[in-house]
């Protein structure tokens, strides 16, 4: 009975499938989701990004019912938070800056996906550019000699330029011909931006990672 029931279940898949049309489509998206980004640490510096919100924007193109490409814009608030270790008590130096942010990415993925009848799951992988530009900074640091002080100081900012790695898998739901829902997981892989000339970056690897909703519009 098992393999009867194993057996049906597939046949209506493969059916499926086969009554898709094989011919190319392309989809515009406008997406939203939260940025959640590791902190890292190096140097006696720890960088603490915020979780924040930004939006995403594709053009899709599958050229066939399995593969395709994508080509993505995407925007997200990127403050950053530098901090040396707070313990100092004599004979040393610590800071805390803040750095509000944003940031700005290009990117370009290869898209594996198949559709069966109003659902299509898909899974992509690609690369590209961030830039994360500084809107501002503030700054204090503490030094501790026989008795302790603390200070603003200037915390001159810098524009920084990364590469990155992208990856993610999602499902699109039709509910008119051309307009559906799209759910991904969508993560990134980049350095920490160095956005401080007085202070240094971790330089480190870190990954966000990013639920996706959106709408898509396909033609």
């Amino acid at each position: 009975m098992r393999r009867f029931w194993r057996a049906s279940v597939l046949a209506v898949v493969v059916g499926a499938v086969a009554r898709t049309p094989m011919h190319a489509e392309t989809d515009i998206a406008l997406s939203g989701y939260g940025a959640f980004t590791q902190s890292t640490t190096a140097s006696n510096v720890v960088q603490h990004p915020a979780s924040q919100g930004g939006y995403l924007v594709e053009l899709r193109h599958i050229s066939n019912p399995i593969e395709g490409f994508k080509l993505n814009y995407g925007f997200n608030r990127a403050n950053q938070l530098y901090t040396s270790p707070q313990n100092c008590t004599a004979n040393c130096t610590s800071f805390l800056a803040a750095v509000p942010a944003d940031a700005h990415e290009v990117t370009a993925e290869w898209v594996v996906s198949l559709k069966v009848l109003m659902v299509r799951p898909f899974a992509y992988a690609g690369g590209g550019l961030v830039v994360t530009v500084p809107q501002g900074s503030t700054a204090r640091q503490t030094i501790c000699g026989t008795a302790c002080t603390t200070s603003n100081v200037i915390a001159t900012t810098k524009r920084d330029s990364r590469g990155l790695f992208t990856y993610g898998a999602g499902l699109d739901f039709s509910v008119l011909p051309h307009v559906g829902f799209r759910f991904q997981y969508r993560g990134r892989v980049s350095k920490a931006p160095d956005l401080l000339t007085a202070f240094s970056s971790t330089n480190r690897f870190a990954r966000t990672s990013e639920p996706v909703f959106g709408v898509f519009l396909s033609f």
